[in-house]
């Protein structure tokens, strides 16, 4: 399953935007070599492979045959269940790293995360954001006590969904407060100028609020439009510390920019958190996601973005859109069945 070097051969599901993300990916990092690619669309696996070396398959059982180690799944979440059974069917037994969200419901994705356990194969979903420089210096500096203790967490996602944005910043938000559980998400959301996700027709704007068991609150807001904010806020009683930034560039479109700020009345020494930090955005945290996929491979461990983390963030935004729908407070847990093609159909009618 990898070549006398150690380098993990890597399989490619998906052959579209994400998935050659995911082969500039493999290509960047020096644990890992892409082997095979399939898609739906041929072609565009020739594309792919023409591009970034492998070989171009016609099926999942050829993709098996190459033997890789590692096989990313860059679909939707409509598709990426069936994939994965399937690839568990064909006797594949090494890692999967799956897209956000992992599935369009709670039950889909609990079915498929223990048929990965029961067979053997280690799967992560690629919430890549929380191995990201800034998030990662964030999370230190509220340790160190820069801005007090910690009483809420801002999200923004800007030009963007709920089912988009809100899985990492729902899965950062549960890792700044130590998986603290949450026990109710309330939401609004505008459908009157969708925004199309996932094959899914969504919101063009929506916020939703949550509550951890501590008293930790948590907000997170998507929009059509970026609104000149940050990515992300941790609010302490002694000041804030402010990750990322989403201002317009005069152009139409908004800035990706590397700010981090701590603005606290104890900010200390007047040292720069920002120095030397790689953007929010960076795609090196792409690179990181499918590196701990590996080495908790390698260690016989569970990786840090895990199936179990990942069906987590992803019942708060489920609840949050059936907040939204008229359903008023949602208590967790969710109701498993709950489904974002309920919603769809919901809406519709």
């Amino acid at each position: 399953m990898s070549d006398a070097m150690g380098a993990a051969g890597v399989g490619l599901v998906g052959c579209g935007t994400a998935g050659g993300a995911h082969a500039i990916t493999v290509g960047r990092h020096p644990d890992a070599r892409l082997v095979a690619c399939v898609d739906a669309d041929p072609s565009r696996a020739k594309e792919l492979a023409a591009e970034h070396g492998g070989r171009a398959v016609a099926t999942l059982g050829e993709l098996v045959a190459c033997d890789p180690r590692v096989i990313v799944v860059a679909t939707g979440p409509a598709e990426q269940p069936a994939l994965v059974h399937d690839l568990i069917d064909l006797g594949f037994r090494g890692g999967i790293l799956c897209e956000k969200p992992l599935s369009l419901s709670l039950a889909e994705g609990r079915e498929l995360a223990a048929r990965a356990a029961d067979a053997g194969v280690t799967l992560a979903v690629n919430h890549q954001r929380r191995f990201g420089e800034p998030f990662v210096r964030a999370l230190a500096l509220l340790r160190e006590g820069r801005v007090g203790d910690l009483v809420r967490m801002e999200g923004f996602g800007p030009k963007g969904t709920l089912l988009d944005w809100g899985p990492h910043w729902v899965d950062y938000a549960r890792l700044v407060v130590g998986d603290d559980p949450i026990t109710w998400v309330d939401g609004l959301a505008d459908f009157q100028e969708p925004q199309a996700h996932a094959g899914l027709s969504l919101e063009g704007h929506a916020m939703i609020t949550w509550r951890h068991e501590g008293g930790v609150r948590g907000v997170l807001e998507t929009s059509g439009q970026p609104l000149g904010q940050p990515l992300f806020r941790l609010w302490g009683t002694g000041g804030v510390i402010e990750i990322g930034c989403t201002e317009p560039d005069g152009e139409g479109g908004w800035r990706r920019g590397t700010r981090l700020r701590v603005l606290a009345a104890s900010a200390g020494n007047g040292d720069d958190p920002a120095a030397g930090l790689e953007s929010p955005l960076a795609p090196t945290q792409w690179e990181r996601s499918l590196g701990e996929l590996i080495t908790a491979m390698r260690e016989e461990r569970a990786p840090l973005h895990d199936a179990e983390r990942a069906l987590a963030a992803l019942e708060v935004c489920l609840a949050g859109y059936r907040a939204a729908l008229g359903g008023g407070r949602q208590r967790l847990p969710l109701d498993p069945a709950y489904s974002l093609r309920g919603l769809t159909a919901a809406r519709e009618r």
